[in-house]
């Protein structure tokens, strides 16, 4: 299962908003390849990326709230 994630602050903020149910807090992490795979992959924005995160990994160890809705 990968996540979405956007590098565009603005982007993830407009995703959020579209989509209340995936939650209210958007972070900012520092993904290196030790964290999983990354891919680009456009949809509605071309800062979106899909991140398919190792398992066992915590994502929250790498994470900084930058934005609550």
């Amino acid at each position: 299962m990968g996540l979405s994630v956007y590098s565009n602050i603005e982007h993830a903020v407009q995703c959020a908003n579209q989509y209340p149910k995936n939650g209210s807090i958007i972070a900012a992490v520092q993904i290196v390849p030790e964290c999983g795979k990354i891919l680009q992959n456009p949809r509605m924005f071309d800062s979106h990326n899909t991140w398919w995160v190792v398992q066992g990994f915590d994502p929250t160890t790498i994470s900084e709230v930058v934005h609550q809705l």
